[in-house]
């Protein structure tokens, strides 16, 4: 009852008083034990900076206490592990393609490092050198047909490794064999999409899946936070002199759910992490620091969505929307948005609100109603 009344009273004044009903905690033992789980944090991950925008209470259950919500079975496939296993398809598509060895014999070129100038050429000049991806538009037919078989290999193989539970989440029944030749469909659309704009635009698909942080060559923090994670995606981009012009830091999604306005203003508020914290663990890679306006103008973040792709001409001749980190005021919006975050759990303020309901659905574990998503 006495929480129940907290709770509603909290959530109904405009200026929340602090309540251990409500997710203040106030124990000296406890902050303690908080501040020590913290300092024992070698880097973050965007998904747990994520977490804590979303709602800092749910980031105390499931972050700190390590209490994990359990993914329902449904009727349909699991949208979140579908996204999982296209990301897995592509990514070893990719790689195998960039192999010297590969079947299809495309050309090799590079990204040479010149006197800290990062240089396109098709020799390799030194050790630092980035062997790029060249999607000759001449052998589409072959790298599409190598796609299709490849994709199905691998399909196969994520599946076998899958364990039972996760299999349920599949629902693996008449439903999956519909979903298996979608998952195909998708792949193709985006390596389609990249074969024609790669050779219109001279960009090319340069890394995947390289990581950053403890235990790498990669490192930075953000407002004192360390930063670690996995950076699906880098494109690289020359000019007419064959000097690098931009960088594309890129992810795939199934399909867009907000205007390029709303995605600012969901990065300004922190609530999307991951492509700005990857777009600064590029900057790193490349440059050696981060957050300096040259870089920034040069690098851009934004997502491919699969399941929208159209392959009329027309469509396919543009590369999708991408979001400088010049873009005015976002990344000091980003940066103060994070560092009060992360301040406020330093404090013991594990708030129940603000709310912003993401893949599952708390509202009765939180006695709150979820705020609507950036408008």
């Amino acid at each position: 009852i006495s929480i129940e009344k907290e709770r509603s009273s909290y959530l109904l004044v405009e200026q929340n008083r602090s309540s251990i009903y409500n997710g203040h905690i106030t124990n000296k033992d406890l902050l303690k034990d908080i501040d020590d789980w913290i300092n024992n944090q070698k880097a973050f991950s965007p998904s747990a900076l994520e977490d804590l925008m979303h709602n800092r209470y749910l980031f105390l259950l499931e972050r700190i206490l390590g209490i994990k919500s359990v993914e329902l079975v449904e009727d349909l496939p699991s949208r979140k592990l579908i996204g999982s296993i296209i990301h897995k398809i592509l990514n070893e598509i990719y790689l195998e393609l960039k192999e010297e060895n590969n079947y299809i014999n495309l050309p090799s070129a590079w990204a040479n490092n010149i006197d800290g100038r990062w240089v396109f050429s098709f020799d390799k000049k030194n050790k630092q050198s980035i062997k790029l991806l060249v999607l000759d538009i001449n052998k589409s037919d072959e790298i599409l047909n190598f796609t299709e078989n490849k994709s199905k290999q691998i399909l196969d193989k994520i599946i076998n490794s899958l364990s039972e539970y996760e299999k349920s989440l599949l629902v693996m029944n008449n439903i999956w064999l519909l979903e298996r030749k979608k998952i195909i469909s998708f792949v193709l659309n985006v390596i389609d999409q990249d074969i024609m704009n790669s050779c219109r635009k001279k960009y090319y698909p340069a890394l995947f899946e390289f990581k950053f942080g403890p235990k790498t060559n990669i490192n930075f923090s953000l407002v004192d936070i360390p930063m670690k994670g996995c950076v699906d995606r880098l494109d690289l981009c020359f000019d007419e002199d064959n000097n690098l012009s931009e960088i594309h830091v890129i992810d795939y999604k199934s399909k867009r759910q907000q205007s390029l306005n709303q995605n600012i203003e969901r990065i300004k508020k922190a609530m999307d992490c991951q492509l700005i914290i990857y777009a600064f663990a590029a900057q790193q890679y490349l440059f050696g620091k981060i957050n300096s306006l040259d870089y920034n103008v040069k690098t851009k973040i934004g997502f491919i969505e699969y399941e929208n792709i159209k392959l009329s001409e027309q469509y396919r001749s543009e590369k999708y929307d991408l979001i400088p980190l010049s873009y005015p005021a976002m990344i000091d919006e980003f940066l103060d948005s994070l560092s009060s975050n992360y301040n406020y759990i330093k404090t013991g303020n594990f708030s129940i609100d603000p709310y912003y309901k993401r893949f599952t659905n708390y509202e009765r574990i939180l006695r709150n109603s979820s705020k609507p998503d950036i408008k």
